[in-house]
């Protein structure tokens, strides 16, 4: 059970933060804290590697901002995503003109 100083204001666990991977910086919960309104939303800390996205709109996390995808066609046919079976994002997300940057970290 996790100490009530481990846990911040905004949810999330400070104890395991200092983990570049903080498993605790989901996609839910940063959709939330940045107000978004889509179906989904995954993070991965450096935005290269996501889940297979099969619900629109959608945003995708890295540590420090996320990108949306409204339509399942602006997905499939973005030049830098490669979205066969999972997405998988070489560059990273940040590198995306659309690439929004959160008003803190992830962690």
């Amino acid at each position: 059970m996790l100490d009530a100083k481990e846990i911040s204001r905004d949810g999330f666990n400070r104890s395991s933060a200092r983990n570049k991977r903080d498993r605790s910086a989901s996609g839910k919960r940063l959709s939330i804290r940045e107000n978004l309104m889509v179906a989904k939303a995954y993070y991965h800390w450096e935005g290269t590697w996501f889940q297979r996205v099969n619900e629109f709109p959608v945003a995708l996390f890295d540590r420090d901002g996320y990108v949306i995808f409204e339509t399942e066609r602006d997905y499939l046919n973005h030049p830098d995503v490669d979205g066969s079976e999972k997405t998988n994002i070489p560059k990273g997300i940040s590198s995306f003109s659309s690439y929004k940057k959160m008003s803190r970290p992830a962690y």
